[in-house]
Formats: C-alpha cells, sequence, structure tokens
C-alpha cells in the first residue's frame, strides 16, 4: 500500500525537527526537573551532558527525540551558560548517536514517558483502526494519533512511522468498506 500524503512538506519539516523556542520559551523548557539535573552531573564528557540535557528539554517541550545535526545553537548555548562552562561550541560528534541511545531511555524514564516500541505501534494501529472509522480526514487521524500518544505517555515517532500507521488504518478501512459495498451489490 502506498503512503499517503498527509502533511505539508513544510509540516512535515516543522514536525520532525526542535521547535524553535523564543528566550522565554527556552527558559521555561529547559527549566529541567532537579532529576535531570542531577542525572547530568553523572555524564561525561561535556559535549554528552549537554547533548542529554537539549534532548531532555526538546523531548519535554516536543515529546520526541531529535537529531544532534538539528539542535539550534541558541538552545546549546543556553545550556552551557546554565552549566556554567566555557565551552567553544558543541561537538555533534563528541555526542555519538551510540550516546544519544543510551540516554534515550533515560530521558523518557524521568519524563514519566513509554518508548514507541512494537507494543506501542500495535497499540497506536488498534487506535487507529477505530480513528480511521470515525474521522475523516487523514490530518485530523495524525494529530489526534498525536494527542492519543501523548495521553498515553508515549514518545511521539517521527512523521514517517506516523504517516505509515495512518496510511494503513485509513486504506484498510476504505477497503474494508469497498468489500462491503461489493457484498451488498451482489446481493
Amino acid at each position: 500500500m502506498p503512503r499517503l500524503k498527509i502533511l505539508s512538506d513544510a509540516e512535515q519539516m516543522l514536525f520532525d525537527h526542535p521547535p524553535q523556542l523564543s528566550s522565554a520559551e527556552r527558559r521555561r523548557v529547559f527549566e529541567l526537573p532537579a532529576a535531570v539535573w542531577s542525572a547530568a552531573n553523572d555524564i561525561q564528557p561535556v559535549p554528552a551532558k549537554i547533548g542529554f540535557l537539549v534532548s531532555a528539554g526538546y523531548f519535554r517541550s516536543a515529546r520526541r527525540f531529535f537529531l544532534t545535526a538539528d539542535f539550534h545553537d541558541r538552545d546549546i548555548a543556553y545550556i552551557v551558560a546554565r552549566l556554567g562552562i566555557d565551552a567553544p561550541g558543541f561537538d555533534q560528534a563528541a555526542y555519538s548517536a551510540r550516546t544519544r541511545q543510551r540516554h534515550r531511555p533515560q530521558i523518557l524514564e524521568l519524563a514519566g514517558f513509554h518508548p514507541f516500541d512494537a507494543e506501542a505501534a500495535r497499540l497506536l494501529d488498534a487506535e487507529l483502526e477505530t480513528m480511521a472509522r470515525s474521522h475523516s480526514g487523514t490530518a485530523q487521524i495524525f494529530w489526534r494519533a498525536v494527542d492519543w500518544l501523548v495521553s498515553r505517555r508515549i514518545e511521539i515517532p517521527t512523521s514517517f512511522r506516523l504517516t505509515e500507521a495512518v496510511s494503513r488504518a485509513v486504506q484498510q478501512r476504505a477497503k474494508a468498506v469497498a468489500e462491503l459495498i461489493a457484498r451488498a451489490m451482489t446481493s
């Protein structure tokens, strides 16, 4: 089944990148709980500590994780200043994908969220099946799925994974309706 186009290119770009924060929003987003700062104190080297704190703030704001290459310089500078360190620049290579993957479950646990894993995907598919019966627009289903995930305290996956899941549900529903109509026509 082909994947439906649900979000515009601009909407998809906004969804899959960290939010652009004003200075007031930045202060609020990175006003992280003491448990997060305590966990960060145990992290070495410094770039990993910075990456952990930026990731935790972004997760707090958007309920999902982002690539290190997409981190905003102002957010990094804010965390560096909060740490009170003299860091000339954030070395993305020093905050490797492997380190990010190690930090992910810790950030989820500190936030009281569950990962978007196979079990979460199964639960979402069941919910999307119900949504596909009662909502007409794919964009509406997409955003309701985001709300449903947050209400269940489940990490939000990428727009690609959500779009795939919504596409499957909508196309399965359309196929079921077509089969019902075909049976009704032959009766």
